[in-house]
């Protein structure tokens, strides 16, 4: 007969990390990569995803009663896959749950980058700020073109882009 082995506190804060790092890769591929892409603002969900894994990294030091080798990068993985997650979800609700109206604001596309890594990013000078998307994001647009932006406010007050359009 075999006795079923208890899971030590160390396991269950790698278990929780691996589980809230999968989703948050699950998030991520869902479409929180192009709502991040598009929101404006995207840096104050980064702070607020930041310092609830860090709140919860220093739960699980605590709720240990005695530190091992290891615990410090269990709770440092805790953190970074429970921001991970947090921030997709709070970019995914911004962007979903927005019943705010669409206005528009024309600017200028100032270029296109092609970085050695990921996506052609698309630049466009608008009245009061300059943003960047991926260039799917603005198909048919030129170096040069008037670009017609919708913007929306978004569910949680940061502004994200619904659509690009440009004219010759």
């Amino acid at each position: 007969m075999t006795t079923a082995r208890r899971i030590s506190t160390p396991d269950r804060i790698t278990n929780v990390g691996a589980v809230a790092f999968i989703a948050g890769l699950v998030t991520w591929y869902a479409g929180a990569s192009d709502a991040i892409d598009r929101t404006l603002s995207a840096a104050n969900f980064f702070y607020a995803a930041s310092a609830l894994g860090v709140f919860a990294a220093l739960i699980a030091l605590v709720v240990q009663r005695s530190w091992k080798k290891g615990d410090l990068g269990n709770a440092i993985f805790l953190a970074a896959g429970i921001a991970f997650v947090t921030f997709n979800c709070v970019a995914l609700l911004n962007r979903h749950a927005d019943t705010s109206q669409r206005h528009s604001e024309t600017g200028n596309v100032l270029s296109f980058a092609t970085p050695s890594k990921g996506p052609r990013a698309i630049h466009i000078a608008l009245a009061t700020n300059h943003i960047s998307l991926h260039a799917h994001s603005a198909p048919g647009c030129n170096i040069g073109n008037v670009a017609v932006v919708a913007l929306r406010a978004g569910a949680l007050g940061a502004t994200w882009v619904e659509n690009v359009r440009c004219t010759d």
